[in-house]
């Protein structure tokens, strides 16, 4: 299983993306002067491939974004076994409970960053104990299809034969 492991400063990010099972750094790298001019993205491959990229990265969600490509990229990406797929819809349905339940533990150990967090990308502060769930479910069954889609990314469902794997809707 592979984690990704992202350390946030006020204008930083530095992140791993670490085989936990092999025990092994797949990649990691650094995002700085993240809403500043001259933002760059580092990220070094566990076999010592380095790419620098230079660009208009206003927000840590732009950067996570950028930290995503690179890592899922072709040319430089360490991302490319079934289990790094995307989930399917249907595998995200299926999982639903277990994904809010965690959120849940995140904002129960952690509300005010939470919350803060949630709030950004919902674009409007959370409301009431429950009412954040569907609608931070759905931004990220769209984002999930927003992604595949625009990068071709095999969807993943267990159980389902590699040959099978099919695009879904959501």
């Amino acid at each position: 299983m592979n984690v990704l492991v992202l350390n946030c400063g006020s204008s930083s990010v530095k992140y791993q993306l670490v085989d936990v099972d092999a025990r092994k750094m797949l990649a990691r790298g650094s995002i700085e002067r993240i809403g500043m001019s001259g933002a760059t993205l580092s990220n070094v491959r566990h076999d010592g491939d380095e790419i620098r990229i230079a660009g208009e990265i206003v927000d840590h969600t732009i950067a996570i974004e950028y930290i995503l490509a690179v890592l899922l990229s072709r040319n430089h990406g360490v991302i490319g076994d079934k289990s790094d797929r995307l989930p399917s819809a249907s595998l995200l349905r299926e999982r639903r409970p277990s994904i809010v339940r965690g959120w849940q533990m995140l904002r129960d150990a952690m509300p005010e960053a939470f919350d803060q967090q949630a709030a950004h990308l919902l674009g409007r502060p959370l409301k009431g104990p429950l009412s954040w769930e569907e609608e931070l479910f759905n931004r990220l069954r769209e984002a999930v299809e927003v992604t595949a889609l625009q990068r071709g990314v095999e969807r993943w469902q267990p159980g389902r034969a590699r040959a099978g794997t099919v695009m879904e809707a959501g």
